[in-house]
């Protein structure tokens, strides 16, 4: 079978939404930016958009010094947030961005599963293989 190149699926302001070929959806966020709560609805949204309704695996990129607020942040934890995803790997490009992914996780205690990498390649392998 021959694969499929990964499809870029819509861009706003904040993020890029690409498909590849196993279903995954890869969402790149934009460096220096400061997320908030209406961004994270936004996103979510867009995920609900682009996958038809239907919960997906999602991969979320880390931008260069990107930032969010508490409120963002606790977003990412609620139900509105997760239904539409059923594993959610993230991809961090730096060590303070893992250090504040991996502490966050630990408190707020994702409702999927949900795992932080610093390499895309180690992030699709593991979503493949949930």
């Amino acid at each position: 079978m021959k694969a499929i190149c990964p499809e870029l699926k819509f861009e706003c302001v904040h993020s890029k939404y690409i498909i590849h070929d196993n279903g995954i959806l890869e969402i790149q966020l934009a460096d220096d930016y400061y997320f908030t709560i209406k961004d994270s609805k936004e996103i979510t949204a867009n995920i609900i958009s682009i996958t038809n309704g239907i919960p997906n695996k999602v991969m979320v990129v880390a931008g260069n010094l990107a930032l969010c607020d508490e409120e963002a942040r606790n977003y990412a934890s609620t139900e509105e947030s997760t239904n539409p995803i059923t594993a959610l790997a993230i991809v961090t490009n730096s060590l303070p961005q893992t250090i504040i992914a991996n502490f966050i996780m630990k408190f707020q205690k994702p409702r999927i599963p949900t795992k932080v990498f610093n390499s895309v390649s180690n992030a699709l392998q593991w979503l493949r293989s949930h």
